[in-house]
């Protein structure tokens, strides 16, 4: 059910594929080379979720994310999206001006 000013549920596709397939590859770090199962990076979103949850961080709330692109970024948007809160990510190549 939709609340007003709110959206309905949105699917967790990291988890139902780690139901469906936990050992295919999700995510590859070509600079590392490492990568992640489904499984592997449910449980990487889940512990950023209690994370965030920890530091006060919860649905509806704005996560801004100075970065490189990197694995961990694409965790932490995972996270926020399964908790419901919204990744901000900034631009590392903003200057000052």
């Amino acid at each position: 059910m939709e609340m007003e000013g709110r959206p309905g549920p949105v699917a967790d596709f990291v988890r139902l594929h780690a139901c469906s397939r936990p050992r295919s590859i999700a995510l590859a770090d070509a600079a590392s080379g490492r990568a992640w199962s489904y499984s592997d990076l449910d449980r990487a979103v889940a512990a950023a979720v209690t994370l965030l949850r920890a530091s006060g961080v919860g649905t509806g709330d704005r996560v801004a994310a100075l970065s490189r692109n990197s694995p961990e970024l694409i965790i932490l948007q995972l996270a926020c999206a399964r908790m419901g809160a919204i990744l901000a990510p900034l631009n590392w190549r903003l200057s000052p001006t």
